[in-house]
């Protein structure tokens, strides 16, 4: 891997429609200085084995680990989804063999106009000043990228009675920690469950993840406009599962939430999803299915 020169100027990481709002965020990891000595060895200079993990919008990314090394070179790019104003996280971590992998420094990076940004940003831990990190972020609209995120399927005209509800889980953050350990600070498996009209649907998990990306769509048989909607978010067990959070929206035919829209959960956290009620031809009425099951 080539290390561009830490003076070098700023360039455009891909390119860009300025025409329309951005959902690609492209990161470039340069280089760190001065990170902090956190093993610690009898026979050789205490050092660290540090590698990078990226966090934005729920998508994570991480870079290589570079064996004890207290000034590593990294020159790796990233791209992560971006679908609202949420800064970059960068952590750095010490990699361990016989234990978990201990936090190092940490910073957050500001995500500011659609042009390349090439900066050094401080390090800290507890307050504490532990170092720098190169990195270039360049903000643009990527139409190949994400062009096959979920996404809501085209309204009826509106002539015929409703049957399906479609919902868009694009994701979830700040879980409750429902599977506590001994080495670190624990987490959840967390998936979603719809409830509407004696009907559900359910998300695939997200393993050891309190701020899923899940970018899924579901759909079920609903009918009656009355009918409330429940959304669950729950824990994942080897038997059974845990309830993280519920949001209850209200009787579907009243709703208007075809734009992604962010809904608290009744314990901790917060979902983000869509939806749509519709007429799909492809669905049979409900007395045809209750014939069938006699």
């Amino acid at each position: 891997v080539v290390i561009e020169p830490e003076d070098a100027p700023a360039v455009a990481l891909a390119p860009d429609d300025l025409s329309k709002p951005p959902n690609a965020l492209h990161v470039r990891i340069i280089r760190a200085r001065d990170l902090p000595a956190v093993d610690t060895n009898l026979l050789t200079k205490n050092s660290s084995d540090p590698y990078v993990l990226l966090e934005c919008c729920g998508e994570r990314a991480r870079t290589t680990t570079k064996k004890r090394n207290l000034n590593p070179d990294y020159g790796e790019a990233f791209l992560l989804s971006r679908d609202e104003d949420e800064p970059l996280s960068l952590v750095v971590m010490d990699a361990d063999v016989l234990s978990a992998d201990d936090v190092m420094c940490s910073c957050t990076v500001q995500i500011q106009g659609r042009e390349p940004r090439k900066a050094w940003y401080d390090l800290t831990h507890n307050g504490e000043q532990k170092g720098r990190i190169q990195v270039v972020t360049h903000l643009v609209y990527d139409a190949v990228e994400f062009s096959e995120r979920a996404r809501l399927p085209e309204t009826d005209d509106g002539s015929r009675r409703a049957n399906e509800l479609c919902v868009v889980l694009r994701r979830a953050k700040n879980l409750r920690i429902a599977d506590h350990s001994l080495i670190g600070q624990g987490s959840s498996d967390p998936f979603v469950v719809v409830r509407c009209d004696g009907a559900s649907a359910q998300s695939r998990v997200v393993s050891k993840n309190l701020h899923p990306v899940f970018d899924e769509l579901l759909s079920l048989r609903v009918e009656d406009g009355t009918a409330p909607i429940s959304i669950e978010v729950r824990d994942k067990d080897m038997v059974g599962s845990d309830l993280l959070g519920r949001v209850e929206l209200g009787a579907v035919g009243s709703l208007d939430a075809s734009t992604d829209t962010w809904y608290q959960l009744d314990q901790q956290g917060a979902i983000r999803l869509s939806l749509r009620w519709r007429f799909n031809d492809q669905r049979e009425p409900c007395w045809i299915e209750r014939e069938e099951q006699r």
